[in-house]
Protein backbone atom coordinates (compact mmCIF):
# COMPACT_ATOMS: atom_id res chain seq x y z
CA UNK A 1 0.00 0.00 0.00
CA UNK A 2 1.30 3.23 -0.81
CA UNK A 3 2.46 5.89 1.95
CA UNK A 4 1.31 9.35 1.07
CA UNK A 5 2.39 11.17 4.13
CA UNK A 6 4.30 13.88 3.85
CA UNK A 7 8.33 13.32 4.23
CA UNK A 8 10.66 14.01 7.30
CA UNK A 9 14.37 13.86 7.83
CA UNK A 10 15.71 12.73 11.31
CA UNK A 11 19.08 12.53 12.23
CA UNK A 12 22.19 12.81 14.36
CA UNK A 13 24.62 15.39 13.75
CA UNK A 14 27.52 13.76 11.35
CA UNK A 15 25.24 11.22 9.87
CA UNK A 16 24.10 13.22 6.14
CA UNK A 17 20.73 14.29 7.12
CA UNK A 18 21.29 17.54 5.24
CA UNK A 19 22.62 15.50 2.54
CA UNK A 20 19.31 13.09 2.47
CA UNK A 21 17.41 16.31 2.42
CA UNK A 22 18.98 17.96 -0.32
CA UNK A 23 18.56 14.83 -2.30
CA UNK A 24 15.07 14.80 -1.57
CA UNK A 25 15.02 18.60 -2.78
CA UNK A 26 16.82 17.84 -5.91
CA UNK A 27 14.46 14.78 -6.32
CA UNK A 28 11.31 16.40 -6.00
CA UNK A 29 11.93 19.65 -7.68
CA UNK A 30 13.10 21.43 -10.73
CA UNK A 31 15.59 23.91 -9.13
CA UNK A 32 18.39 25.29 -10.35
CA UNK A 33 21.07 24.04 -7.98
CA UNK A 34 25.29 22.31 -9.09
CA UNK A 35 24.80 18.48 -8.13
CA UNK A 36 28.57 18.92 -8.09
CA UNK A 37 28.56 21.60 -5.09
CA UNK A 38 27.82 18.19 -3.06
CA UNK A 39 30.27 19.23 -0.18
CA UNK A 40 30.06 17.73 3.65
CA UNK A 41 27.07 20.32 4.45
CA UNK A 42 25.18 21.13 1.54
CA UNK A 43 22.69 23.96 1.75
CA UNK A 44 19.00 23.48 1.81
CA UNK A 45 17.25 24.70 -0.74
CA UNK A 46 13.83 24.84 1.04
CA UNK A 47 11.59 24.64 -1.61
CA UNK A 48 9.07 21.89 -0.80
CA UNK A 49 8.09 21.13 2.65
CA UNK A 50 10.13 18.30 4.16
CA UNK A 51 10.55 18.11 8.18
CA UNK A 52 13.48 18.87 9.31
CA UNK A 53 14.40 16.65 13.18
CA UNK A 54 17.68 17.35 13.93
CA UNK A 55 19.52 15.83 16.94
CA UNK A 56 16.51 13.92 18.17
CA UNK A 57 13.43 11.10 17.98
CA UNK A 58 10.23 11.75 16.63
CA UNK A 59 7.58 12.83 18.78
CA UNK A 60 4.57 10.50 18.66
CA UNK A 61 2.75 12.95 16.89
CA UNK A 62 5.46 13.38 14.10
CA UNK A 63 5.61 9.56 14.25
CA UNK A 64 2.01 9.57 13.32
CA UNK A 65 2.32 12.57 10.61
CA UNK A 66 4.95 11.94 8.76
CA UNK A 67 7.21 9.00 7.10
CA UNK A 68 10.37 9.23 8.87
CA UNK A 69 13.68 8.96 6.75
CA UNK A 70 16.75 7.82 9.10
CA UNK A 71 19.82 7.80 7.54
CA UNK A 72 22.20 6.65 10.59
CA UNK A 73 25.78 4.17 10.73
CA UNK A 74 25.54 1.14 12.46
CA UNK A 75 27.00 0.43 15.40
CA UNK A 76 30.46 -1.00 13.84
CA UNK A 77 30.83 2.45 12.00
CA UNK A 78 29.33 4.08 14.63
CA UNK A 79 32.30 6.87 15.47
CA UNK A 80 32.23 8.07 11.64
CA UNK A 81 29.62 10.31 12.68
CA UNK A 82 32.24 11.98 14.55
CA UNK A 83 34.71 12.69 11.95
CA UNK A 84 31.54 13.65 9.53
CA UNK A 85 30.41 16.31 11.68
CA UNK A 86 33.73 17.35 12.88
CA UNK A 87 35.22 17.59 9.05
CA UNK A 88 31.75 19.43 8.49
CA UNK A 89 31.61 22.08 11.05
CA UNK A 90 35.45 22.61 11.38
CA UNK A 91 37.05 21.58 8.16
CA UNK A 92 39.55 19.47 9.99
CA UNK A 93 39.44 17.06 13.07
CA UNK A 94 40.60 17.49 16.99
CA UNK A 95 44.33 17.74 17.20
CA UNK A 96 46.32 18.74 20.44
CA UNK A 97 46.93 21.64 19.57
CA UNK A 98 43.45 23.01 17.61
CA UNK A 99 41.79 20.40 20.77
CA UNK A 100 40.20 24.05 22.49
CA UNK A 101 37.69 25.21 19.56
CA UNK A 102 36.62 21.87 19.40
CA UNK A 103 34.20 22.37 23.07
CA UNK A 104 34.93 18.72 24.23
CA UNK A 105 33.92 17.89 27.46
CA UNK A 106 37.11 18.09 29.52
CA UNK A 107 38.10 14.75 31.24
CA UNK A 108 37.18 14.81 35.16
CA UNK A 109 41.07 15.63 36.27
CA UNK A 110 43.20 17.39 34.11
CA UNK A 111 46.31 15.73 32.78
CA UNK A 112 49.93 17.03 32.55
CA UNK A 113 50.74 15.78 29.63
CA UNK A 114 49.36 17.45 26.61
CA UNK A 115 48.89 14.13 24.87
CA UNK A 116 47.72 12.39 27.67
CA UNK A 117 44.83 14.51 28.36
CA UNK A 118 43.93 14.78 24.72
CA UNK A 119 43.43 11.05 24.40
CA UNK A 120 41.62 10.36 27.22
CA UNK A 121 39.07 12.92 27.06
CA UNK A 122 38.69 11.76 23.02
CA UNK A 123 38.24 8.27 24.71
CA UNK A 124 36.05 9.14 27.33
CA UNK A 125 33.94 11.26 25.21
CA UNK A 126 32.87 8.20 22.85
CA UNK A 127 33.73 4.95 24.54
CA UNK A 128 29.85 4.21 25.38
CA UNK A 129 28.38 5.83 22.34
CA UNK A 130 25.92 3.62 20.62
CA UNK A 131 23.46 4.05 17.64
CA UNK A 132 19.60 4.31 19.29
CA UNK A 133 17.34 3.94 15.79
CA UNK A 134 14.22 5.74 16.75
CA UNK A 135 11.01 3.44 16.09
CA UNK A 136 8.36 3.46 13.53
CA UNK A 137 11.50 4.98 11.28
CA UNK A 138 12.43 4.11 7.79
CA UNK A 139 16.37 3.58 8.88
CA UNK A 140 18.86 4.26 6.08
CA UNK A 141 22.38 2.63 6.19
CA UNK A 142 25.11 5.50 5.36
CA UNK A 143 27.77 3.09 4.72
CA UNK A 144 25.65 1.37 2.42
CA UNK A 145 26.81 4.89 0.48
CA UNK A 146 30.72 3.74 0.14
CA UNK A 147 29.68 -0.19 0.29
CA UNK A 148 26.96 -0.77 -1.88
CA UNK A 149 25.82 2.46 -3.45
CA UNK A 150 23.35 0.49 -5.82
CA UNK A 151 22.06 -0.35 -3.00
CA UNK A 152 21.39 2.54 -1.10
CA UNK A 153 19.67 4.38 -4.18
CA UNK A 154 17.64 0.71 -4.26
CA UNK A 155 16.76 1.67 -0.68
CA UNK A 156 16.27 5.42 -0.81
CA UNK A 157 13.40 4.25 -4.07
CA UNK A 158 11.53 1.80 -1.69
CA UNK A 159 11.30 4.54 0.80
CA UNK A 160 9.94 7.73 -1.28
CA UNK A 161 8.11 4.98 -3.86
CA UNK A 162 9.79 6.60 -6.63
CA UNK A 163 12.59 6.13 -9.31
CA UNK A 164 15.49 8.61 -9.13
CA UNK A 165 15.97 11.33 -11.08
CA UNK A 166 19.41 11.26 -13.58
CA UNK A 167 20.69 14.82 -11.67
CA UNK A 168 19.71 13.02 -8.24
CA UNK A 169 22.01 9.97 -9.07
CA UNK A 170 24.72 12.20 -9.88
CA UNK A 171 24.86 14.32 -6.58
CA UNK A 172 24.63 11.34 -4.67
CA UNK A 173 27.49 9.67 -6.75
CA UNK A 174 29.32 12.99 -5.94
CA UNK A 175 28.67 13.10 -2.75
CA UNK A 176 30.18 9.45 -2.58
CA UNK A 177 33.27 10.48 -3.89
CA UNK A 178 33.94 13.62 -2.08
CA UNK A 179 33.35 11.90 1.24
CA UNK A 180 34.72 8.15 0.24
CA UNK A 181 38.30 9.07 1.09
CA UNK A 182 37.67 9.15 4.74
CA UNK A 183 35.44 6.24 4.64
CA UNK A 184 38.17 3.90 3.60
CA UNK A 185 40.67 5.94 6.24
CA UNK A 186 38.24 4.75 9.23
CA UNK A 187 37.66 1.41 7.71
CA UNK A 188 41.57 0.55 7.60
CA UNK A 189 42.41 2.26 10.40
CA UNK A 190 39.64 1.41 13.12
CA UNK A 191 38.15 -1.94 11.72
CA UNK A 192 40.96 -3.67 9.81
CA UNK A 193 44.11 -3.05 12.18
CA UNK A 194 41.24 -3.77 15.04
CA UNK A 195 41.25 -7.23 13.53
CA UNK A 196 44.91 -7.36 14.05
CA UNK A 197 45.55 -6.02 16.71
CA UNK A 198 46.48 -8.24 19.23
CA UNK A 199 48.31 -10.65 16.71
CA UNK A 200 52.14 -10.82 17.23
CA UNK A 201 52.70 -8.94 14.01
CA UNK A 202 53.42 -5.39 14.03
CA UNK A 203 51.92 -2.50 11.88
CA UNK A 204 52.98 1.09 11.85
CA UNK A 205 50.66 3.55 12.58
CA UNK A 206 53.04 6.44 12.64
CA UNK A 207 51.13 8.20 9.93
CA UNK A 208 47.82 7.97 11.53
CA UNK A 209 46.19 11.23 13.11
CA UNK A 210 46.19 10.85 17.28
CA UNK A 211 42.46 11.02 16.76
CA UNK A 212 42.21 7.89 14.17
CA UNK A 213 44.15 6.16 17.28
CA UNK A 214 41.59 7.49 19.69
CA UNK A 215 38.98 5.89 17.32
CA UNK A 216 40.47 3.05 17.26
CA UNK A 217 41.19 2.65 21.13
CA UNK A 218 37.28 2.99 22.27
CA UNK A 219 36.88 0.54 19.23
CA UNK A 220 38.79 -1.61 20.83
CA UNK A 221 37.53 -1.09 23.98
CA UNK A 222 34.13 -1.87 22.64
CA UNK A 223 32.07 -0.94 25.87
CA UNK A 224 34.03 -2.88 28.32
CA UNK A 225 34.68 -1.49 31.89
CA UNK A 226 37.94 -3.38 32.32
CA UNK A 227 39.39 -2.60 28.95
CA UNK A 228 38.54 1.40 29.54
CA UNK A 229 40.14 1.00 33.32
CA UNK A 230 43.58 -0.62 31.49
CA UNK A 231 43.14 2.30 29.18
CA UNK A 232 42.98 5.33 32.05
CA UNK A 233 45.37 3.38 34.14
CA UNK A 234 48.29 2.04 31.48
CA UNK A 235 48.16 4.96 28.63
CA UNK A 236 50.43 7.97 30.00
CA UNK A 237 51.33 10.35 26.81
CA UNK A 238 53.54 7.98 25.21
CA UNK A 239 53.76 8.21 21.39
CA UNK A 240 51.66 4.95 19.63
CA UNK A 241 53.85 3.83 16.65
CA UNK A 242 52.75 0.36 16.02
CA UNK A 243 49.90 -1.84 17.10
CA UNK A 244 53.04 -3.18 19.86
CA UNK A 245 52.19 0.02 21.77
CA UNK A 246 48.30 -0.32 21.62
CA UNK A 247 48.68 -3.76 22.41
CA UNK A 248 50.69 -2.94 25.78
CA UNK A 249 47.72 -0.41 26.79
CA UNK A 250 45.41 -3.80 27.24
CA UNK A 251 47.74 -6.13 28.52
Amino acid sequence: MTDYKPLAVVWYPGCFGRFILTTLELQKNNVDYDVNDASSHDTILNTINIKKIHGRSPSEEETKTYKNIFPYFPNEYRFLSNIFHYVKFFKDLPTGKNFKKFNIKDFFYECENKKEFFYKTIVTHIWLYKVNIPKDVYALDMTELFLSTNKFKSNLENIIQERLLARTIEFIEKKKELNLPFFKKYVDLVLKIKESVFEVKEQELKNHEDYFKCLLLADIIDYKQELYDKFLNNYKGQELTTTNDIRKIFI
